[in-house]
């Protein structure tokens, strides 16, 4: 077992152990760097084990979990070798696994089961699309977390695999007895595996569902699967078909796909006996209106002009009332609006993707649902919108920027037409590159130089400068890892700055202007950190350098605006470029001048920026070790006004940086009286 307060790969440190199984115990996380919380697994030592095919095992869940992106399945960040034991970094998900709620609380509400039933349904669907389909084998209530906000996530991996269609057979038993499909055992020893395929994962999925929506364990005697009526018979007959078809213990005779099982669980109460004696009844009315429908036929053709007018018309409307909800803060209502000029009058016109995209993003914080909405769309190829280039490259863009989802990027980015997009290939290649757990910066960095070179010969337009703030990206992402990132990233920026000075659109100038210079202060400010201990004199250069870059930026934005760059709120930015002037300052040694900065913003701000008033009580906490390092002997007015100002921010009692400064000046605080 690892020791709270380790520190893996010199950024993820151990808080509580979470949990423990036969093969690893599960801890929580802090990334110091990030402020962010991770689940890490700690890989448990077996001498009888085969260390080989255990750490393949591993490298396997990694592989497919790097490929996924999905609401309910998680994702592998990072793989840790600490001294010969191996780490898996992945999303923390709070909750309570579906087992110990069943054993808590028992059978759950049919309502609750149907919805879980159609995400965890959904996400077997996208494992199973993947190129190779992933299939999962392992489907039950402990391998499902019961969030607090009642959603559902899948984990664990370690028995999934990707699916060969020219196998004929696995070669070994995995999955739980109970839950497992028939094939994936054969006989008492092992003999007649079958090949497990999407099938297999529905008839898991269905016990799973047996087991939640009666509270009986299908791995516990009687070791069947009942109808689940038998057990409670006001549950709906429909559900009960469905079951029943998901665990035929032939593959032939159950739902053949997820698709298939999700349009039935979507309308599961047309399968209720009830709702099929209802439906003859009507079923005479309606053959006499049928009747009258071809009356109505030849009137509507007539109309068809005046309704593509009204159609315009009225999406218009549509996309400009959602406008006027997002002003008065109603962004669910303006969402509604958005997805109703999708659906309602034109699923073909990119505005109201754009819209809805931006609405999720910029003002309700909430990227990974806003992409997820859109690319619903595409990925249907609703009304043709897969086509549309303008969409594509913004969903590629933001995948790439915002979520950091390389794979995802990469998809979208493959998408785009070559002809219009000659430089998508590049594009997808870097997007693939940054996804890798081990990036090879060498290869990326070769295909950054020949990228750059064809957007050099390219001309003047809105996408060469976007191409240029991608490189941006890319290097400042890597400033600590790539040779030269940071020369070769104010390369990229002059290059932009270069094309904005003679470009005509004045809304784009100011945009981009802002975008290149935020980029340049992080690469000056690199540069100045890398020549501290070498030549002072030209780390105060660039120091400089980076704080004209963040002036510049704080002349251009107000705080006053709702306007976004980078994705980054005005407010937003301002508050980064604040800190990031304070810190460099701090690291010229001119405290003072750092102090002026953090008040200034502090003034601004009131008790909103956690970051601010960390970042301020850190500096005064190091001015005051200049005089001594006995903390008892600090400021105690000075140091104890700033903490209670910032304790009034909320949240910040969750913030990791605020909690070491509140455990770093408790005996100052504790001699005081508090």
């Amino acid at each position: 077992m690892t020791r709270v307060g380790t520190v893996l790969g010199g950024k993820y440190e151990i808080l509580k152990k979470i949990g423990q199984g036969g093969m690893s115990i599960v801890y929580v996380a802090m990334d110091t760097r990030l402020n962010k919380q991770w689940a890490v697994k700690e890989i448990k030592k077996n001498p009888k084990q085969d260390t080989r095919m255990l750490l393949k095992g591993l490298q396997m869940e990694a592989n497919i979990l790097k490929m996924v992106d999905h609401p309910v399945l998680p994702r592998i960040v990072d793989i840790i070798n600490y001294n010969g034991t191996v780490f898996v970094v992945m999303d923390y998900i709070e909750g309570r696994p579906l087992s110990e709620v069943l054993k808590l609380e028992g059978a759950q509400p049919q309502e609750k089961v149907i919805e879980w039933a159609k995400d965890l349904c959904s996400a077997l669907d996208y494992l199973h699309s993947m190129n190779p389909p992933i299939i999962y084998r392992d489907m039950k209530p402990s391998n499902i977390m019961l969030k607090p906000d009642g959603k559902v996530k899948l984990i664990d991996f370690g028995t999934a695999k990707e699916f060969d269609v020219e196998s004929l057979a696995d070669t070994t038993a995995l999955g739980t007895r109970g839950y497992a499909a028939p094939e994936q055992f054969g006989d008492a020893r092992g003999r007649g595996i079958h090949k497990t395929d999407a099938r297999t994962d529905i008839y898991s999925l269905g016990a799973t569902l047996y087991h939640i929506i009666t509270g009986k364990n299908p791995s516990e005697p009687p070791y069947v699967i009942k109808p689940i009526r038998d057990w409670n018979p006001k549950l709906s007959s429909g559900l009960e078909k469905i079951i029943n078809k998901c665990t035929m213990p032939n593959p032939e005779d159950r739902y053949q796909s997820c698709s298939e099982l999700i349009y039935d669980l979507e309308h599961y109460e047309e399968l209720d006996d009830a709702f099929k004696r209802s439906c003859l009844r009507k079923m005479r009315s309606f053959l006499v209106c049928a009747g009258l429908t071809v009356t109505f036929t030849a009137v509507a053709i007539g109309g068809y002009i005046g309704n593509e007018r009204e159609k315009r018309m009225n999406y218009d409307n549509l996309i400009n009332q959602g406008y006027s909800d997002i002003v008065q803060g109603d962004y669910e209502d303006a969402a509604g609006l958005f997805v109703d000029a999708i659906t309602e009058v034109d699923g073909s016109r990119n505005e109201a993707y754009l819209e809805l995209m931006d609405l999720y993003i910029n003002y309700m914080d909430d990227a990974e649902t806003g992409l997820s909405r859109v690319t619903y769309y595409i990925d249907q190829q609703y009304e043709n919108i897969d086509k549309d280039q303008t969409l594509l490259l913004n969903v590629a863009m933001n995948y790439f920027d915002v979520l950091k989802d390389y794979k995802s990027s990469a998809y979208y980015f493959n998408m785009l037409d070559q002809k219009e997009h000659p430089e998508a290939a590049y594009y997808s290649t870097i997007a693939l590159a940054m996804g890798e757990l081990n990036v090879d910066y060498d290869s990326l960095s070769f295909n950054l130089k020949n990228f750059e070179a064809m957007n050099d010969a390219a001309t003047t337009s809105i996408n060469k400068l976007m191409n240029y703030r991608l490189l941006c990206i890319v290097y400042a992402r890597n400033l600590g890892q790539m040779n030269n990132a940071a020369d070769r990233l104010i390369q990229a920026a002059d290059k932009g700055l270069t094309i904005l000075e003679n470009y005509g659109d004045d809304s784009v100038k100011a945009e981009y202007y802002t975008i290149y210079n935020q980029y340049l202060a992080l690469a000056y400010e690199r540069l100045g950190e890398e020549y501290e201990d070498s030549d002072a004199g030209r780390s105060k250069e660039y120091y400089e350098k980076a704080l004209e870059c963040c002036d510049f930026i704080l002349g251009m934005v107000s705080i006053d605006e709702d306007s976004t760059v980078e994705n980054i709120t005005d407010a937003k930015l301002r508050e980064a470029k604040y800190c990031q002037k304070a810190e460099i300052y701090e690291a010229l040694g001119d405290y003072e001048q750092a102090e002026q900065v953090y008040e200034q913003a502090e003034e601004e701000f009131g008790t909103t920026s956690i970051a601010l008033y960390a970042g301020h009580l850190s500096l005064e906490c190091k001015i005051q070790e200049q005089t001594t390092s006995d903390v008892e002997q600090w400021d105690y007015q000075r140091l104890h006004s700033l903490f209670e100002a910032g304790n009034q921010v909320p949240g910040i009692e969750n913030d990791y940086r605020w909690k070491q400064l509140k455990q770093k000046l408790s005996p100052l605080f504790g001699k005081n009286g508090g």
